[in-house]
Formats: structure tokens, C-alpha cells, sequence
């Protein structure tokens, strides 16, 4: 019975929710393009996941993209916040839009092209759509 517990708190903390996976979808499209540009890898920061989650909730909530004024309350040196996307679309399909959407945007584009050092990924899913914060550091 030990065991059988133990297998199961191992397989708890190796599975990954869906949101959790579409968040590392999301880091990977961006560093595979950052890779692609000749810029040096970029990191995932853990820490503030949370916060960018709940900054898409926020968004959700009121309906609308809202960037964040006062970045230095996360630490971030740069934000960007994408529209929602379609429950009915793939991670990988979302993952793919959202870089693609960032990079049809100069303002956008231009924060994936410099170099930082960390990002974190948070998304937030209301009914159908999915709203996602992702902060550069």
C-alpha cells in the first residue's frame, strides 16, 4: 500500500494540467523564435506564473486586454497581453496563433526581439475563450 501511495504523489507532481501545458506550449514558440533570431535562450520564470494567471482572470472578468502601468509591481520589464483564442482549437494551434499574433504587432514583435532573460506564461480559460498574460523579465 506504501508503494502504490508513493506512485501516486510521483504521478501527481509529474502531470501537468492543461493550462499548464498550453503555458509551456506558449514559452517553447517563443523560445524556438528567439532561437531562430540568434538571441541567447531565454529561461521560465516559475515564480510569476501566478501572477500572470491572475492578471488574465482579471482580464476575463472585465471583458477587455488591460496592460499593467506599474510593471515594476512584477518585476517585469516588459508585458504583453494577447487576445482570447478558441476553446475548440488545439494547444499547439493556440500556442502557434498567440506567437503569431505577437509578431503581427511591431510593439509586440519588438519585446520578443530584444533580449531578456526570463518570461512567464499565464493563461486563464472562461468558457470558450482563453485569455493570456505573459510577462518578460
Amino acid at each position: 500500500m506504501k508503494y502504490i501511495l508513493l506512485l501516486f504523489i510521483i504521478l501527481t507532481n509529474i502531470c501537468f494540467s492543461q493550462d499548464t501545458i498550453l503555458e509551456n506550449l506558449i514559452f517553447k514558440k517563443i523560445t524556438l523564435y528567439q532561437n531562430k533570431k540568434g538571441l541567447k535562450p531565454i529561461t521560465y520564470n516559475k515564480f510569476q506564473v501566478k501572477s500572470c494567471r491572475e492578471h488574465s482572470k482579471y482580464m476575463s472578468e472585465k471583458t477587455k486586454l488591460i496592460h499593467v502601468k506599474d510593471i515594476d509591481s512584477v518585476n517585469a520589464s516588459a508585458e504583453i497581453i494577447q487576445q482570447t483564442y478558441s476553446d475548440e482549437q488545439t494547444n499547439s494551434e493556440i500556442a502557434k496563433s498567440v506567437l503569431d499574433d505577437f509578431l503581427n504587432s511591431p510593439s509586440h514583435k519588438k519585446i520578443i526581439d530584444t533580449q531578456y532573460k526570463k518570461v512567464s506564461v499565464g493563461i486563464h480559460k472562461k468558457g470558450e475563450e482563453i485569455w493570456v498574460t505573459i510577462r518578460f523579465f
